[in-house]
């Protein structure tokens, strides 16, 4: 039985991540925490967790993640993570970030998309990228995963195969794809509010 802790839980991708956990056979959660909700119970946010997952939010504890458990997923925003690998990374630890700075090997593609300096530079040089369908053996052997997004996922996913096989050329792909604007995260902002995106497309060519 694994033990398992996540960093950042009180967000949308830490709940979701908790549902997996609490439903997985081989994972203990053991250490969730929160800046805005330590010493608040998950469910005070989740009700409809009441009986699977009754933990309280702590502060970040690096050292007691440590000590405590086999694996830690970092709920992150894009930035935070970096800053935090460090003080978790270690042999007997495993860490799987779920934002993205560590699923880019080049720094300065990472400053192109996140308009921001990397300043991890060991951890973006020994991350693996976490599609086990492409990367599986490689996951096995590293100690920090950057998780990949839903754009990514999906498109490899769905791309990969076809690439392999010389089915299509790599010059012709168009990827047409739209997120809900719960992909923004918990935390307010102006642009994520109803009135400013209902009925909204957002587009973005790369």
């Amino acid at each position: 039985m694994l033990k398992v802790g996540v960093v950042g839980a009180s967000g949308y991708s830490g709940a979701e991540l908790i549902r997996l956990l609490t439903n997985h056979p081989e994972a203990e959660l053991k250490i969730i925490t929160s800046t805005t909700y330590q010493g608040k119970n998950f469910t005070d946010l989740y009700p409809s967790f009441l009986g699977f997952c009754d933990l309280e939010f702590t502060s970040f504890d690096s050292e007691k993640i440590k000590k405590e458990v086999d694996v830690v997923f970092l709920s992150l925003p894009h930035g935070v993570s970096m800053e935090t690998v460090p003080f978790v990374l270690d042999d007997n630890l495993k860490v799987i970030d779920l934002s993205g700075d560590f699923r880019l090997k080049d720094p300065s593609l990472y400053e192109k998309w996140y308009k921001a300096q990397h300043i991890d530079s060991k951890g973006i040089e020994t991350a693996v990228y976490g599609l086990p369908e492409l990367f599986r053996e490689q996951i096995k052997k590293t100690n920090l995963v950057g998780n990949p997004g839903c754009y990514t996922t999906a498109t490899i996913l769905a791309l990969a195969p076809l690439l392999t096989k010389g089915l299509i050329h790599s010059e012709d792909i168009i990827v047409d794809a739209k997120s809900g604007i719960s992909g923004r995260g918990r935390e307010p902002k102006e642009d994520t509010h109803y009135c400013e995106c209902n009925e909204n497309v957002e587009e973005k060519m790369f």
